[in-house]
């Protein structure tokens, strides 16, 4: 017989913890003093005590070790719940993964702060552009390549059944500052000035954006995924130059259509025109 101090020696855990599983139901000791409450241990209960152990670096929590010392198929039962386990921790790893992708993206913007912009800026004079668009509020930022896809699809099906042909497409962002939820966002195509929509059309919308005396322009050629990245720069070139925004930006696809190019996993290829209307500060 050992006293618990003696115990947890042996064992390698500490007497709180001891305590614990006893409370618990997971390792009794095999004696306890009626008259003093010293708990004592034996030899013979080491290997369930380095079970425990051994389950709980698994990641399983105490209710699920319970279940697994007093299971009498704990194979399939331990199987299952490691995948299950598996799973959680390659969600964590994932998130985690994008957490320091993020950290490492704000580490690179923070050193390229006084930097000069790697992107030449052009101002020019943007004419009114007649377009067709569907305006929609993305929930999340996680969703737009989802909600872009959706509703590049619905756009193009509709004109071919209207007979329209489409011009250049492009994203138009109705935003103020930049946000990661709700944002709101029309993916729509140039067409020409005579074209008409059927009155019942009740998603497709027929407009023309306004003209901006003057605009900051940035031609992109390269990833797609680089945009976010060439906007804060556009955006960083403004307030260096003593400019603001002053309506919403637009991202002109002078590559061809988005479904296209990402079928063919060609978004590292693409050329983008990204035109802010601005005014002095």
């Amino acid at each position: 017989m050992y006293k618990i101090g003696d115990f947890s020696q042996m064992g390698q855990v500490s007497v709180r913890m001891l305590r614990h599983y006893d409370k618990l139901g997971l390792l009794n000791p095999a004696h306890t003093d009626e008259w003093t409450g010293y708990r004592y241990y034996t030899l013979d209960q080491l290997p369930r005590l380095h079970r425990i152990l051994a389950l709980r670096d698994l990641g399983l929590s105490l209710e699920q070790v319970g279940d697994l010392l007093s299971e009498p198929q704990t194979d399939d039962y331990l199987y299952e719940l490691l995948q299950t386990k598996r799973r959680a921790l390659e969600q964590q790893l994932a998130e985690e993964q994008a957490r320091l992708d993020r950290v490492a993206a704000r580490l690179h913007q923070i050193e390229r702060v006084h930097e000069p912009v790697p992107y030449d800026v052009a101002l020019k004079e943007l004419p009114p552009q007649r377009i067709v668009a569907i305006r929609e509020i993305v929930p999340h930022l996680s969703q737009t390549g989802a909600a872009r896809d959706r509703i590049l699809r619905h756009l193009y099906a509709t004109l071919d059944a209207y007979h329209i042909t489409p011009g250049v497409e492009m994203a138009i962002y109705h935003l103020q500052a930049y946000t990661e939820e709700n944002i709101d966002m029309s993916l729509a195509v140039e067409v020409a000035h005579d074209v008409e929509l059927p009155s019942a059309e009740s998603i497709l919308d027929l407009y023309s954006l306004p003209p901006a005396p003057l605009a900051a322009s940035v031609v992109h050629n390269g990833d797609m995924r680089d945009l976010s990245d060439v906007a804060a720069n556009l955006f960083r070139w403004l307030g260096m130059n003593g400019y603001t925004g002053a309506g919403d930006s637009r991202e002109l696809h002078l590559f061809g259509r988005e479904l296209d190019w990402c079928a063919k996993d060609f978004v590292d290829n693409v050329v983008v025109e990204f035109l802010i209307p601005i005014e002095k500060l």
